[in-house]
């Protein structure tokens, strides 16, 4: 159903509607303006209104719920009030809501957040060096009783490589296959 524009006065038109094609079919509830229901309406601007405030609540019931979703998906922990007291706000509630509060709890969370992530990290770090200068040094030290043990090794002392290990490999598989 649309507008027959070329029509003197406005009257709705038993053809498809301007912006609707074959494929698309009828437009939206929210795309139709308020004129389209008034000119369905009888004239008078009382019941005009009272055809547009159905449609005005439900969007504003729509604007608000989202509303509610946004706030229970931002939800910083210790928040005054939890995911269910959101959920049952009226619309007044929603509209004195305290949102820089509320954004400033999320984003000191989410900062604390981060660094404890941060903090976490650096630990890890700290370990993973430790554990390679032990690697590293029990490395010299295998390479350096390699080379006390058999001279012809060739095997720098104060190596810490993957050498010490491939050579230290065939020294074991050696002296398991002597003792057999």
């Amino acid at each position: 159903m649309g507008f027959d524009k070329n029509g003197k006065d406005i009257r709705i038109s038993k053809g498809p509607a301007v912006n609707e094609s074959p494929n698309q079919g009828p437009q939206s509830p929210t795309s139709i303006s308020s004129h389209d229901t008034a000119a369905e309406a009888p004239s008078s601007s009382t019941s005009a209104t009272s055809v547009t405030t159905p449609q005005i609540s439900q969007f504003t019931e729509e604007i608000a719920n989202g509303y509610r979703t946004c706030l229970r998906y931002f939800l910083p922990p210790q928040w005054i009030m939890d995911k269910d007291a959101i959920t049952a706000m009226s619309l007044q509630e929603l509209a004195a809501f305290p949102l820089d509060d509320f954004f400033d709890h999320y984003e000191k969370g989410l900062r604390k957040l981060v660094g404890n992530f941060q903090t976490d990290a650096t630990l890890r770090k700290q370990e993973a060096e430790g554990a390679n200068s032990k690697l590293s040094a029990v490395r010299k030290l295998i390479a350096k009783l390699l080379k006390s043990i058999n001279e012809e090794f060739d095997i720098d002392p104060e190596c810490d490589g993957e050498q010490v290990d491939e050579l230290l490999a065939a020294c074991v598989k050696q002296a398991m296959h002597d003792q057999s």
